[in-house]
């Protein structure tokens, strides 16, 4: 289960109506509507998660802008 980040309802990420790539994560939406508000200003709800959450994404980010979008070739 994960939580839409925009309206903070719980769903399953199998049977989401939406998900966006945003700095290496993926979100998951319960509708488009919230897909669509968090891409038009995905810096506002990104605040809003915990510390340990946006670490993650900050490591994403920074691990793709290091590394590429490829995975290390052990894992391929």
């Amino acid at each position: 289960m994960v939580r839409d980040i925009v309206c903070n309802m719980e769903i399953n990420e199998n049977q989401a109506a939406a998900r966006s790539e945003y700095k290496g994560s993926i979100f998951y939406f319960c509708a488009e509507t919230c897909k669509n508000i968090f891409d038009a200003e995905p810096e506002r709800y990104i605040k809003k998660l915990p510390w340990w959450r946006r670490f993650l994404v900050k490591l994403a980010e920074v691990n793709k802008e290091t590394y590429g979008s490829e995975p290390p070739k052990c894992c391929k």
